[in-house]
């Protein structure tokens, strides 16, 4: 895609972009979501609304698993907006809420029925690889940068809540603080942590900033007593080395 066609694709709008679209899959989650909602409020348009919403749960994963409880999603709204005035969730009222929740909710009863015969992810980490499972299927569709994930996980090791993606990189490069992984480790009464990244060129071996990165997250589980009990490096699915776990390569001392 040249840059010029780009820059005219960015320029459309989300009905637009929809109807010109060979299929959805090639419109961003963030453009479907602005087409359920319609409008946006003063100040903060339809799209940056979309935006907002998507980010206020880190990934488009959670908010759909979020989004069929319409009361849940209001209260979230609702306490984002205390906590962030300048950066307000507005106009999305009752009626609006209830038109997410409702697709939402038939999109997730069409899947479960399509899908009664699918692998499902792990429902606990028990292993490095379910880990990896789950934090995968949070990838898809994000692999061309880097991102970092943190799973928060109960005392029976179950996920919270889908993977939250903290940051998103470059290519080769996504800045990370651990004031931001344990927040949301906070957020969702975390027993404890999984995190992950990824390397866009598949290989899986650790940077050195890798492993420091690393070493500093464990220094601040100790201060917040919830401990990390692994952080996995994502290749490519499609070769031999999906992904590391840092914990048993014993470059970090766990």
């Amino acid at each position: 895609m040249t840059s010029e066609f780009k820059k005219q694709a960015d320029e459309l709008k989300p009905r637009e972009k929809m109807m010109r679209a060979a299929s959805l899959r090639d419109v961003d989650s963030e453009d479907l979501l602005a087409v359920l909602l319609k409008t946006g409020s003063q100040g903060c348009d339809v799209m940056e609304l979309s935006r907002r919403l998507v980010s206020l749960f880190g990934s488009i994963r959670t908010f759909v698993k979020v989004g069929a409880d319409w009361r849940g999603l209001k209260e979230a709204i609702r306490r984002h907006n205390a906590e962030h005035p300048s950066r307000r969730i507005a106009g999305v009222g009752d009626v609006k809420l209830l038109e997410l929740a409702a697709a939402i909710e038939l999109a997730r009863r069409g899947f479960d029925q399509g899908c009664e015969d699918d692998d499902p992810l792990p429902s606990h980490i028990r292993t490095s690889a379910d880990a990896a499972r789950i934090f995968r299927s949070a990838l898809t569709g994000r692999g061309e940068q880097e991102n970092f994930f943190v799973l928060p996980v109960d005392s029976r090791l179950a996920p919270a809540c889908d993977p939250v993606c903290i940051t998103r990189g470059t290519l080769s490069s996504t800045p990370v603080h651990p004031r931001e992984v344990f927040r949301e480790a906070i957020r969702w009464g975390a027993h404890a942590i999984v995190v992950a990244h990824n390397h866009p060129s598949g290989d899986t071996t650790p940077s050195r900033e890798d492993i420091a990165l690393t070493e500093r997250l464990l220094e601040a589980s100790k201060l917040v007593s919830i401990p990390l009990l692994d952080h996995l490096v994502l290749g490519s699915s499609q070769t031999g080395r999906g992904y590391l776990s840092l914990r048993e390569s014993k470059l970090v001392d766990f």
